[in-house]
């Protein structure tokens, strides 16, 4: 959940204003998986899973920041005999979280928790990669997120794009 600005937090770092306590504990999860794959050959294939679940801490206590549904959809391709291209596509439901709601020169002490349901999220990555050689690669690479929300995290943002390219060597060692 995440904590109050301590206003007077003597510079300790996890003190400032996106501080978080992480609970680890043991949850109880009970749902249920799905998986499909195709395959057309060798290099070519779909495949997506669902999962849904739902949480629960000891003591009837909330888990925060769990979703109860994800899906996950790959695929690879082969286009021709050096040209490859992979897809990825993952999305997180809404899920619930905890912010303390503080207004300047409050004390900490006097803070309160407040529900937030955080939006659901949706994340594509691609590669598209021309195999020069055995040895040599030159691969391009997008992640993208989708929708307003690029929080996997609450107030944790991500980059909306992400763009790589480059040259890639593959080394062959024999020991």
């Amino acid at each position: 959940k995440r904590l109050p600005y301590v206003h007077n937090n003597n510079d300790i770092p996890y003190c400032l204003g996106n501080a978080y306590e992480v609970i680890y504990d043991n949850i109880n999860q009970m749902g249920i998986i799905t998986a499909l794959q195709m395959r057309f050959s060798e290099y070519n294939k779909i495949s997506l899973e669902t999962r849904y679940f739902e949480y629960q801490r000891a003591g009837d206590l909330k888990a925060w920041n769990l979703p109860k549904l994800s899906l996950e959809v790959q695929g690879n391709f082969r286009l021709a005999k050096r040209f490859f291209i992979q897809l990825n596509g993952q999305f997180m439901g809404k899920r619930e979280s905890q912010k303390y709601n503080i207004t300047p020169l409050q004390d900490q002490n006097d803070a309160f928790a407040t529900l937030e349901t955080l939006p659901s999220v949706f994340s594509v990555a691609s590669e598209i990669t021309w195999k020069i050689s055995d040895h040599w690669d030159v691969f391009y690479e997008n992640h993208l997120y989708l929708g307003e929300s690029t929080s996997r995290w609450a107030y944790y943002l991500n980059q909306q794009q992400l763009h790589l390219g480059g040259v890639r060597y593959k080394f062959n060692i024999n020991l």
